[in-house]
């Protein structure tokens, strides 16, 4: 009996040990990434335009799960999946406000090939990433939408009064909309080229990392509002923002190498 449990022992030792010595030689791996997305806003020159109304992106839910396969050593390629979430919105006055055109997370995919740079045996090190992939659309509006507001509809953006202390006239600082198109993508997916620069620490078989992403949308614009007809202090002004799709992230990573 004790001859069996002893072989028993040393059977399941052994097998530790080939699966430990395995996941050393392993060349794949399986992760998550997850963090915030931040949409880049563009704004035109446009006729009179109102101070600090700006086009401001927003931020977003971004996780994806991959896994990796190691070509050589410092050099693997990956796959991944999950969601995104772009948000467009304004600042006026300081304060941001978002646009509900864009809400929602949609699916993203990536491939892409990525190279280590490890420095040492500290494990710490960095990989450099680069990818392409598809990025869902959550721009519900459809395209070439134009609203021309009664003059009890429109929408006013800011609710910011100041009274004068000489005269205690009251200035209304809010902008009204009264006529503006807007220009959603008709497409499903966005196409992105996602460079990705990763900070990391191995822990044997574990990986843990911070990543910086800028994503670049080539083709198909993502979400415009032109506004025709703005009035501001009493006057009639013009705006244009603009979100081409790309986009910045910042994820924290986990990998594990079978």
């Amino acid at each position: 009996m004790k001859k069996r449990l002893s072989k028993a022992v040393i059977l399941f030792t052994l097998l530790l040990l080939s699966i430990h010595a395995h996941s050393q030689d392993s060349r794949w791996s399986v992760g998550i990434q997850a963090g915030r997305t931040q949409l880049l806003g563009f704004t035109r020159i446009s006729y009179e335009q109102i101070p600090e109304f700006d086009a401001q992106g927003m931020g977003g839910v971004n996780i994806q799960v991959y896994g990796r396969y190691n070509i050589y050593k410092k050099v693997s390629v990956f796959a991944s999946g999950g969601i995104n979430n772009l948000v467009s919105g304004m600042r006026f006055q300081g304060k941001r406000g978002r646009n509900f055109q864009t809400s929602g997370v949609t699916p993203q995919f990536f491939a892409g090939i990525d190279f280590d740079i490890p420095f040492g045996s500290s494990g710490f090190g960095i990989l450099s990433k680069l990818a392409f992939g598809l990025t869902g659309s959550n721009a519900t509006g459809k395209n070439g939408n134009r609203f021309q507001m009664a003059e009890n509809e429109f929408p006013v953006i800011g609710y910011s009064t100041i009274r004068d202390e000489i005269t205690g006239n009251i200035e209304d600082r809010s902008i009204y909309i009264r006529d503006v198109e807007i220009l959603a993508s008709e497409y499903k997916f966005i196409h992105h080229f996602r460079p990705e620069l990763s900070f990391y620490k191995k822990y044997d078989r574990h990986q843990f990392s911070i990543s910086a992403v800028f994503a670049l949308a080539p083709d198909r614009d993502f979400y415009t509002e032109n506004f025709y007809h703005l009035e501001f202090k009493g006057n009639r002004h013009t705006a244009s923002h603009h979100f081409g799709g790309h986009y910045t992230a910042l994820l924290f990573g986990y990998e594990f190498r079978f």
